[in-house]
């Protein structure tokens, strides 16, 4: 889909949001098609499309970290930053089932970089704490 990706890369949303429709009705369940229907919502400050959309995408595949991490921007947005949290932690958690320790860690500072994003640097040295302390992150001193 990477004419969707420039569109919204390019922040034409209502063009990207025509082509995901038609997108949709060929693959109405794929979840990078809802991925890209909550970018789109979101870059247009539609923040409760852009929940809805990022939640169906995760409803359709529970595997995908992505869009627990887009999800958690938008929460952090709401201010909601209870459930942007929850979503941050399981995006890690589901990244790191796959990965070696090393690329965990990178997922961690991928996660928090959308917290930093959201200008919470308190939240984000929080978050980090808190799982380093429950054992979920474990770093390597190399």
């Amino acid at each position: 889909m990477p004419y969707i990706d420039r569109a919204i890369d390019q922040k034409d949303y209502d063009k990207a949001l025509l082509f995901l429709q038609k997108q949709k009705s060929l693959t109405p369940k794929n979840t990078d098609v809802f991925l890209a229907f909550g970018r789109a919502y979101e870059g247009k400050g539609e923040n409760q499309l852009a929940i809805k959309c990022y939640t169906r995408s995760i409803e359709y595949d529970s595997t995908y970290y992505l869009p627990l991490v887009y999800r958690s921007c938008v929460y952090f947005a709401e201010r909601n930053n209870q459930q942007a949290i929850y979503d941050i932690v399981r995006a890690i958690q589901i990244y790191g089932t796959d990965v070696q320790k090393s690329e965990q860690e990178c997922a961690v500072l991928d996660s928090l970089f959308y917290v930093y994003a959201a200008q919470d640097f308190k939240l984000a040295s929080l978050v980090v704490d808190s799982l380093i302390q429950k054992g979920e992150v474990q770093w390597n001193n190399k």
